[in-house]
C-alpha cells in the first residue's frame, strides 16, 4: 500500500466507526431493555416482515 492509500484509509476511519456504531446501537440498546429477546428480535424481523 503506498503512503497515499494510508492516508485515504485513516481519512475513511471516522466514516466507518459511526456507520457500525448506527448499525449496532440499536440492537444493543433492545438487548439491554429486553435481555435475551431483545438480541433475538433483530434476527427475527426480518422474516417476521416476509
Amino acid at each position: 500500500m503506498s503512503p497515499a492509500d494510508d492516508g485515504s484509509w485513516w481519512t475513511a476511519w471516522p466514516t466507518v466507526i459511526v456507520a457500525v456504531v448506527l448499525v449496532l446501537l440499536p440492537g444493543w440498546l433492545l438487548a439491554r431493555a429486553w435481555g435475551v429477546r431483545g438480541v433475538a428480535a433483530p434476527a427475527a424481523a426480518p422474516a417476521l416482515l416476509l
